[in-house]
């Protein structure tokens, strides 16, 4: 019966959708502004009902081929991202795996019952286990010195004060690098972070005892790297180790520790199975953990981008809610080339500028490599509405009295004033379109889906605290 309903429910909203769709077009026919030299595009000209890639608007999706080239998606706070865009699109989304930026959980409470029928549900709470269906060791992907040095370089970046000098931030990275290299060497239930800063704790209180590690371990490398080290001046590396301990101190938070002890997440396999992982954590931790989350997506990257993937194995899209709140080096890198790894992101984020905070010269790049960007109502950062009002174009037009005058298409005003169903997209080297939105909840369709009560968690870490290295 439910499968009934169900059917009935999709042949009203498509009876309802065509219906839609020839009042659209009749109103575009005779809305054109005839003699002008731009007009505004068609969302018919990227998108349709019966793609399978990113819904970009009403009831229109992209194909997964633009969908591989990016979706970067700008609205201010209460603009309707998650409503009217990213629930849509955890809704449509099939046949593939998804990774969710979702700090507040609302994607994961409003999606979650219905996505159940079709994915595995991963979860990832970094800061409360009890919310995690399983932890994420950073530690357990290193395959190489280098990926040591990108972990210690990203936990640097982000909790050193940016006016050290390179001296304190390279010697920083050092240590931290030499730690994490002696905490691969231990046995495999020691190897975490909470045991790189146990190692730390125990140089600056016992150092003989790691140095009885570090010449147990038959590395000649880091044993030389170590003894370089230090043999800094006593109080120059006594502030080394400070600046280090600034770097790890949010692995001294029991949760953290624990949900970076257990790793249950594996790259390989969600592109065998259809999975959404969630990566949640409190708005209050949010800046906190934010290292941990760029971290992961760091990772993430780095292992999709080394191959490309076979016919068989399913394609991949990202969601990064509030991007701009974390940090991911290969970013940039990533949007470039992801397309060739059947790989699509959406990057919402509250204005374009934010991304300049941590990308800096990369931003632009980043931005560039979304072939579409969908503009929300409420726009006020001036720098994106000349510029939306530029890429635009003029139009020429003959006034009351037969004079042509010259206008922008849509005007810096007019973009800030869209109404809330509306938006602004630019798409490639097509004309500029204003899109029609509309909330999931006004959907028969999504609206049930909606309605599904979110999936019980099953909390597979340990209540038990980390072993830690025994130093003797």
């Amino acid at each position: 019966m439910k499968e009934i309903i169900s059917i009935l429910l999709k042949c009203i909203q498509f009876i309802f959708s065509l219906i839609a769709d020839l009042f659209s077009a009749i109103v575009d026919a005779f809305s054109k502004q005839k003699g002008f030299n731009a007009e505004f595009g068609s969302e018919r000209s990227i998108a349709s009902r019966f793609n399978n890639g990113f819904v970009i608007s009403k009831n229109r999706r992209l194909s997964r081929k633009a969908s591989f080239s990016n979706l970067l998606l700008v609205g201010p706070t209460g603009s309707g991202k998650t409503s009217r865009i990213l629930l849509k699109n955890l809704f449509a989304l099939k046949k593939c795996s998804l990774i969710v930026n979702d700090p507040s959980g609302e994607l994961f409470m409003r999606s979650s019952g219905y996505l159940s029928q079709y994915f595995k549900i991963l979860t990832i709470n970094f800061s409360d286990t009890s919310a995690s269906t399983g932890g994420f060791n950073i530690l357990s992907r290193i395959k190489k010195p280098n990926d040591v040095n990108k972990i210690a370089h990203l936990l640097v970046a982000t909790s050193l004060d940016k006016g050290n000098s390179d001296f304190w931030s390279i010697s920083t990275k050092s240590l931290l690098s030499i730690l994490i290299r002696l905490t691969l060497h231990q046995r495999e239930q020691y190897r975490n972070m909470a045991n790189v800063l146990h190692l730390l704790h125990t140089l600056a209180a016992y150092p003989e005892r790691i140095d009885v590690l570090v010449a147990n371990s038959k590395d000649e490398k880091l044993l030389l790297d170590y003894k370089s080290c230090i043999s800094t001046p006593e109080r120059t590396l006594q502030n080394i180790i400070a600046s280090t301990k600034a770097a790890l101190q949010l692995f001294d938070d029991p949760e953290i520790a624990k949900t970076t002890a257990q790793d249950n997440i594996s790259f390989d396999e969600i592109r065998a199975t259809p999975t959404i992982i969630f990566l949640h954590n409190s708005v209050g931790d949010q800046k906190y953990v934010s290292i941990l989350n760029s971290i992961f997506f760091e990772q993430f990257y780095n292992h999709v981008l080394q191959r490309l993937p076979s016919k068989k194995e399913l394609d991949l899209f990202v969601i990064l809610e509030e991007a701009s709140s974390m940090y991911i080096p290969l970013l940039a890198l990533a949007t470039a080339n992801c397309r060739k790894a059947r790989v699509g992101n959406i990057i919402a984020v509250q204005t374009k500028g934010q991304l300049k905070t941590f990308y800096k010269d990369d931003a632009e790049n980043i931005a560039a490599n979304c072939l579409t960007k969908l503009y929300l109502p409420g726009q006020t950062a001036m720098d994106e509405l000349r510029e939306i009002e530029a890429l635009g174009g003029k139009s020429i037009y003959t006034d009351e009295k037969g004079i042509e005058r010259v206008k922008s298409l849509i005007t810096t005003d007019e973009i800030r004033l869209l109404p809330e169903n509306r938006s602004v997209i630019i798409s490639g080297n097509k004309p500029l379109i204003k899109g029609r939105t509309s909330p999931y909840y006004r959907s028969l369709i999504y609206s049930s889906y909606g309605k599904i009560s979110s999936v019980s968690l099953e909390r597979s870490i340990p209540d038990t605290p980390v072993p830690l290295i025994e130093l003797k």
